[in-house]
């Protein structure tokens, strides 16, 4: 008989978000509700596999920004969300996921840009 591994708090948070997500997308429009459950499956859960079990300060904050982004998303006059390919970049250039753990990790900018911001 396999035994069953129990859960950290952080895996039941997680699980409960991505969860949450899912009942939301049900309660969009019928044509528009599988964007919902994919932005949650793909581009919120799936693309932070690879982020250590351990990193919990990581796994905290990606929680945090979970939870904004459902209660951002839930409201009633979100009928639709736009998907973009997982390599899409933002309106001003920059990519988003590199873009995110960059200013995470404190890395400077280049030094062309360093004196803007003296």
């Amino acid at each position: 008989m396999a035994t069953t591994r129990k859960l950290t708090g952080l895996q039941k948070d997680v699980l409960s978000l991505y969860r949450a997500c899912l009942r939301q997308a049900k309660l969009k429009p019928v044509e528009t509700r599988e964007n919902f459950r994919q932005f949650a499956s793909r581009d919120e859960f799936r693309s932070h596999l690879d982020v250590d079990r351990k990193d919990f300060n990581t796994i905290e904050y990606l929680l945090r920004t979970g939870r904004r982004k459902l209660e951002t998303y839930s409201g009633e006059g979100i009928r639709n969300i736009v998907l973009q390919g997982r390599g899409g970049t933002h309106k001003d250039g920059r990519h988003g996921r590199n873009n995110m753990i960059s200013r995470r990790q404190g890395l400077r900018a280049p030094p062309e840009k360093q004196q803007e911001f003296q």
